[in-house]
């Protein structure tokens, strides 16, 4: 081959790979509005974090978006995504709205009484009068349970399904009601009392340790004596519909498990448990920011426990808008037999970029990186460096370090390969991967001071707070966000405690002395928050430690709830890589964005609460909200559930400085999104000629909409919405990315 023609290969090969991974998606503000927590007469109220907005729900016909908060329902006209406006509110004395959603001409709204029985029920709207300033209440129904939190309604608008959680304290004493799924059929019209069908979880009383408990249901708050059954203990939280309306999937948070209802004979008829996550690397301390940090990698069967260690000192302040140009090389695999360990035909890294919203030009593969001691101690870090790996900038050619005698390269997990990378990606104020000393033995997560991504033995429990039916290449899949819950009864019972302060007598003798050791150690794992109930042998001590929640969003098949896929600690990763000041970010009004860092890390991490999905031609798109302090992360899926690819990370709605505090921030109005609690999507041609994602911040006190862009899918036919859809697109809510979900031919 000439070496014309192996340039035009070459040529035609990267014109290839252009082709394949052409799909770019892109997400750029377009309006926020701040709503008050309260009026005093008519004068508004607004402040950070005062409980002003949870969930919403959009009229896509009127172009009106519902929200509300504690409080109040809030009105507020969609219908120039560019610039939302307040239109009104609706409140009532000694009513807590809980959650909304609109169908046809009404809105449907769920509620607690401001007594200390919290019982509640549903109240029903026509949709909001412009011309006569109202929304006029047509009925209340009360019989639907305790502590109704979700709603939902089916596609025709006749029946209307509420979650009911059940459990409270009443005068000091634990009152813990059936949890409920409440199935309400108006077949007479909204202002006639509806068909009422309360379906509770009594039938999975019998033999629940041995046939529910095992496959990862948790029956947590069993009473002083053992006479709470688990259909008390059950905590119905938010719910989705399969494509025909036939069942709904109904969350149990703190029970870690799925419930699925069918609809159609009023019956609850499964009960699936999520399992456990055996933990590869996360971050286990909020107090890890003086010290180097040493990971105890999982061999519980043998007893035994394997350390590494790693520590980075803390990077600048960035106060630039540039954002990371390059992400850090690391070896490729060395094929076993090959003499030399770099060659030109087996470069020594790879090489992948990122964008101004944080996205990859390309995935980073798996990778070998060498196990070993560096002779020289301190090793500099910077930009198109690699520790082990040489690259001389002018021949391009490398040079790969020895491996020392008696050592090797070893296989690790894409995700280990990142921790081990993490601090190269931290940018400094040119926008490049900052220079940093590091000192390194082994393999583990090289941070930020703070940021310690580290393998521990430990389980986590998925405990997904909300989830999302969507139908892919012929088959039926559940999206979960992994948030994480625990009971607590107002001090009365509370199931989670320090790591530290379990006793050293109630723990196995089967548990490593390098776990027992850390257990103890602040900076390592005695700070985390784990569950007193769990992981226990027949003798009442602790053989394993279970934490809340799995920092991480989930994707399972609804034919067997099989989990599929799980984005691991990519959550965790992207975030130190892409905006390490918000690294499982605490947000107190009177606190700095640096006083929050690394603050819920021995607690549930990022805190995964929130979805919404769409689909673009060929591809699947699922957007995450954190709670956290309050990002968006960005998935792709184009062939199967199982590759599912990060996009990129979203955080406009903090800015990146240090001296303002949240609640300075928030008066200035330059925050937006903290905590997105529920997230929507909007297709094009609705709200404006592209789509949109609508996304309140729980914090913040707003709603805000941002622009989304697509390059790479086919994105014509913007009112072709799914077959069953598109019989009602003029009916159907937007609903906080749950039960609907939005797709273009």
């Amino acid at each position: 081959m000439t070496d014309n023609m192996r340039v035009i290969a070459r040529v035609f090969v990267l014109m290839a790979v252009i082709g394949a991974e052409g799909f770019d998606i892109k997400l750029s503000h377009m309006s926020t509005v701040y709503l008050p927590y309260e009026f005093v007469g008519t004068t508004p109220k607004y402040g950070f974090d005062k409980d002003a907005v949870e969930t919403f729900a959009l009229d896509p016909v009127k172009k009106i978006i519902y929200a509300v908060g504690e409080k109040n329902i809030h009105v507020i006209d969609a219908s120039n995504a560019s610039d939302l406006t307040y239109l009104d509110h609706v409140s009532k004395e000694n009513i807590e709205f809980r959650d909304v959603t609109v169908c046809k001409d009404h809105v449907f709204v769920t509620f607690i009484s401001g007594t200390s029985t919290q019982l509640g029920g549903v109240r029903v709207y026509r949709s909001y009068d412009k011309t006569a300033m109202r929304m006029e209440e047509i009925s209340t129904f009360t019989d639907v349970g305790a502590e109704p939190k979700s709603i939902e309604a089916t596609d025709d608008c006749t029946i209307v399904v509420a979650a009911e959680a059940g459990g409270e304290v009443i005068n000091r004493l634990i009152t813990d009601r059936p949890g409920m799924v409440t199935i309400l059929r108006f077949t007479q019209g909204y202002d006639k009392a509806p068909q009422t069908n309360k379906l509770d979880f009594t039938a999975f009383d019998q033999n629940f340790d041995q046939q529910y408990g095992q496959s990862g249901v948790r029956w947590v708050y069993r009473g002083s004596n053992g006479n709470n059954p688990f259909s008390n203990d059950a905590e119905p939280e938010s719910i989705t519909f399969n494509d025909d309306f036939s069942k709904a999937f109904v969350t149990l948070q703190g029970n870690n498990a799925i419930a699925e209802v069918d609809l159609r004979n009023n019956r609850i008829t499964k009960l699936h448990g999520l399992g456990f996550k055996q933990w590869g690397e996360f971050d286990a301390s909020d107090k890890d920011d003086d010290t180097e940090v040493r990971s105890a990698a999982s061999n519980e069967s043998s007893g035994s426990t394997s350390l590494a260690t790693s520590t980075v000192s803390p990077p600048q302040p960035n106060t630039s808008t540039a954002k990371p140009t390059t992400e850090p090389r690391v070896a490729k695999p060395v094929p076993q037999g090959s003499t030399p360990l770099v060659s030109a035909a087996n470069p020594a890294s790879s090489h992948e970029k990122t964008d101004s919203q944080h996205r990859p030009y390309r995935e980073q593969q798996d990778v070998h990186v060498a196990s070993h001691t560096h002779s020289k101690g301190s090793v500099t870090r910077g930009n198109h460096s690699h520790e082990g790996v040489h690259r001389d900038q002018q021949s391009r050619a490398h040079q790969g370090a020895p491996v020392p005698s008696g050592q090797r390269l070893e296989p690790v997990s894409r995700s280990y390969a990142s921790a081990a990378a993490t601090s190269t990606r931290v940018s400094d104020n040119n926008g490049g991967a900052r220079n940093a000393s590091s000192t390194v033995t082994g393999v583990s997560s090289a941070s930020v001071r703070g940021i310690n991504i580290t393998s521990w033995p430990l389980y986590g429990m998925y405990q997904p707070d909300y989830l999302q039916y969507v139908a892919w290449k012929g088959a039926g899949y559940i999206i979960t966000a992994n948030e994480g819950d625990s009971k607590d009864y107002d001090n009365l019972f509370n199931e989670e405690a320090r790591a530290a302060d379990v006793k050293d007598g109630d723990i196995a003798a089967t548990v490593s002395s390098s776990v027992k050791t850390a257990m103890q150690d602040d900076r390592k794992l005695g700070r985390l928050l784990i569950s007193t109930i769990d992981g226990k042998d027949a003798d009442g001590k602790f053989e394993k430690f279970y934490t809340y929640g799995a920092r991480s969003f989930s994707i399972w098949k609804t034919s067997t709830m099989a989990r599929v896929y799980d984005s691991g600690s990519e959550l965790e990763q992207k975030t130190s890589e892409l905006r390490p000041d918000l690294f499982n970010g605490d947000t107190n009004a009177d606190d700095t964005v640096a006083d929050g860092f690394d603050k819920r890390s021995d607690d549930k991490g990022p805190e995964a609460e929130s979805l919404a999905v769409a689909k673009f031609g060929d591809y699947l798109v699922i957007f995450v909200g954190c709670e956290r302090p309050g990002s968006i992360f960005v998935y792709s899926v184009k062939d199967n559930m199982e590759d599912a690819k990060f996009e990129l990370l979203y955080t406009d709605g903090i800015p990146k400085e240090g001296s303002r505090t949240y609640g300075d921030m928030y008066d200035a109005r330059d925050l937006f999104a903290v905590d997105p609690e529920y997230l929507s999507f909007v297709p094009a041609k609705t709200l404006a000629d592209h789509p949109v994602l609508l996304v309140s911040g729980a914090q913040s006190g707003t709603i805000t909409a941002l622009k989304v862009e697509v390059t790479g899918a086919t994105t014509s036919g913007v009112d072709g919405v799914r077959a069953f859809a598109s019989k009602y697109q003029q009916v159907l809510s937007f609903k906080a990315g749950r039960s609907l979900f939005w797709v273009f031919d």
